[in-house]
């Protein structure tokens, strides 16, 4: 039985690899237990059909780790430009969709009489990219997660209106997150990754751990703001 339910979440989007990380506060007890960590769990959202060895490896040795497949349209089978389009608006939709699933199936084995609270973080679109089409795509995607994110759980869904008292969205500039993690706006990724590996030297086996280290300094943010005293 759990008691006072936080989920600090951080999204970070991708059209290949979005990763994910859950930090949930809470009590185990209402009475006896003190209010704190109780689990964090790791996800990468991906369109591959087929993992990695080394990915299948980090699938099944690490327990709060789990690769998600959405449904990703090839665009080098489309018949023509027209139907390319389709197939990319498919995919944002299919990520999104995807993330909500995914926070609705995880929320759901804390649900108690007492309704729980969501505090999401993702970061806002990053204009630095040289491929204009990319930059647009996950411009799309950006958004599109937000619009998921509020119509689920603002009563777009009734199970969330439910289940969750309160929501909390948090759309936070990059250098915000990176001076927030390391002290500094313009940190590179390396940064952040030898930051985020620094705290969970257990989870070296991942490969491309850089999918899920923003997503986790992105849900540390949230807890910084939120979390009970």
């Amino acid at each position: 039985m759990y008691f006072e339910v936080d989920f600090f979440i951080g999204i970070d989007q991708s059209i290949n690899s979005t990763g994910i990380t859950f930090q949930v506060y809470g009590k185990t007890d209402s009475l006896l237990s003190k209010y704190g960590l109780l689990e964090t769990h790791f996800y990468i959202v991906t369109g591959k059909d087929k993992l990695t060895k080394k990915e299948e490896k980090a699938q099944v040795t690490y327990k709060n780790f789990d690769y998600i497949k959405y449904n990703k349209k090839d665009t080098k089978t489309a018949d023509n430009n027209h139907t390319v389009e389709l197939y990319k608006t498919y995919n944002l939709m299919n990520i999104s969709r995807k993330i909500i699933g995914i926070i609705s199936s995880y929320t759901k084995k804390y649900f108690v009489n007492d309704k729980i609270n969501c505090y999401v973080c993702m970061e806002g679109v990053s204009y630095q990219s040289s491929n204009t089409s990319s930059i647009i795509e996950l411009a799309g995607l950006n958004y599109l997660i937000r619009y998921d994110l509020i119509r689920y759980f603002n009563g777009g869904v009734m199970e969330a209106l439910q289940a969750y008292d309160k929501f909390e969205l948090i759309v936070s500039p990059p250098a915000e997150i990176k001076k927030f993690a390391s002290g500094n706006g313009a940190a590179k990724k390396e940064v952040m990754i030898g930051l985020f590996e620094a705290s969970h030297p257990n989870l070296y086996l991942i490969p491309k751990i850089d999918d899920i280290a923003d997503s986790y300094w992105m849900s540390e943010y949230v807890v910084n703001i939120y979390k009970r005293q």
